[in-house]
């Protein structure tokens, strides 16, 4: 099911930012990457802050996924209104990079969400214990 999430999402993007371009398909890439980055390095010091006012609510236990994905979603909200802000002018390639780097980088994007995805999935509270993420890329066994 993951391995199928992850395809989809990528030829999704891959498709999409192939329509849109090689500069637009760069900028989104570098802002999906650093907006990882920025929810890597803070969400679990944020979770334990989160920790004890959400131990006796509905989001016990969500704390991580909670934190996790608001911190990528604010990151990735701020550098997308920066890079709007900051490019004004078209930028101009050959047809076949636009379409090829695009699709490429799209691809490239893809990859990194469905990661970021996959990450966020380890977090839910039914996920830790149930051993279905530690199975993920093993072998099945043919008893």
């Amino acid at each position: 099911m993951l391995t199928f999430l992850t395809i989809l999402i990528m030829l999704l993007l891959g498709y999409v930012f192939m329509i849109q371009g090689l500069a637009t398909a760069f900028t989104m890439f570098c802002n999906v990457f650093l907006a990882g980055l920025i929810a890597f390095n803070f969400w679990e010091p944020l979770a334990d802050l989160l920790d004890p006012p959400l131990s006796r609510s509905f989001f016990a236990g969500y704390e991580d996924a909670i934190c996790l994905t608001g911190l990528f979603a604010v990151a990735f909200a701020l550098l997308r209104l920066a890079t709007n802000t900051l490019s004004s002018a078209v930028i101009d390639f050959h047809p076949a990079a636009q379409l090829g780097g695009g699709a490429f980088l799209g691809l490239a994007t893809g990859y990194l969400l469905s990661g970021f995805l996959v990450c966020v999935f380890q977090t839910l509270p039914g996920m830790r214990n149930s051993g279905v993420m530690s199975r993920i890329g093993k072998p099945i066994n043919q008893d």
